[in-house]
């Protein structure tokens, strides 16, 4: 308990963090957690790209079969990402096969916990902003690891998300967008709750 109040002190109090650990900024403190969840969260997978075919909407909207995602805040060299189907909504709320639709029924016999699970991980839109490349955490050019915000169904709060991309065939000159076309997701994950 105590060091879950020490994480969420450094997390929400940049002052606390700034005197106790020597940070100058909210940016600094924030690295820092970036640092320490990849050093204790990392296991390194492969995600397969989306398979299907993925309609852009407009700047802004990708839609991938019933599900749309939305997104802003980030620059426009990072939309591969999402065009090229290496992050899409079903990695955050599954598909239809993994959570099955129920019945009226099934859903009026579920507990509220089960009922409201339920009805977050239906939802057919996933929102994400402020995706950014880590460069600090990126250990050699054809490993980039990059941050964003997760917009939680049912939630007011952003979630913190992190994902690698891994392209072997990379070159330090590389344009980050030859380098997106060419990588595939290894790592993704969840970590804290902006408060």
């Amino acid at each position: 308990m105590k060091n879950i109040l020490i994480y969420f002190l450094i997390i929400s109090n940049p002052i606390i963090a700034q005197k106790e650990l020597n940070f100058r900024n909210q940016g600094e403190v924030e690295n820092h957690q970036s640092i320490k969840f990849f050093d204790s969260a990392y296991v390194k997978n492969t995600i397969p790209r989306y398979k299907n075919s993925i309609e852009v909407l407009n700047n802004n909207n990708f839609k991938f079969n019933d599900k749309v995602l939305t997104i802003w805040n980030t620059n426009l060299n990072l939309y591969g990402i999402f065009s090229e189907g290496i992050l899409y909504p079903q990695l955050f709320v599954g598909t239809e096969k993994t959570i099955p639709k129920k019945t009226k029924e099934e859903i009026l016999s579920m507990s509220d916990i089960e009922r409201i699970n339920y009805r977050m991980n239906q939802n057919n839109s996933v929102k994400i902003s402020d995706l950014e490349e880590l460069k600090f955490l990126s250990k050699s050019h054809k490993i980039k690891r990059f941050r964003f915000w997760y917009y939680v169904p049912g939630f007011n709060n952003p979630q913190v998300y992190f994902i690698e991309l891994i392209n072997k065939k990379a070159t330090r000159k590389m344009k980050i967008d030859d380098f997106i076309k060419g990588s595939e997701l290894t790592f993704i994950k969840g970590a804290w709750l902006i408060i």
